[in-house]
């Protein structure tokens, strides 16, 4: 792999690595409420595939 194509490999994990974090970030302000609005739920909801997604790119990227 040429230093270029590392160079960009490592912003793109560092960009997804911010992604992800930044997702459990809101996906756990919402799971430490004791009542969530069905808006609240479906976000949730949207934020785990999304932290999966980001995770699944991840593992891609460095595996």
């Amino acid at each position: 792999m040429s230093r270029r194509r590392a160079a960009n490999a490592e912003i793109i994990v560092d960009r997804l690595k911010r992604e992800h974090a930044r997702l459990d970030a809101e996906a756990a302000e919402l799971d430490r409420r004791l009542h969530l609005t069905a808006e609240e739920e479906l976000r949730l909801q949207a934020l785990k595939r999304a932290k999966l997604r980001t995770k699944d790119r991840l593992r891609a990227l460095t595996d």
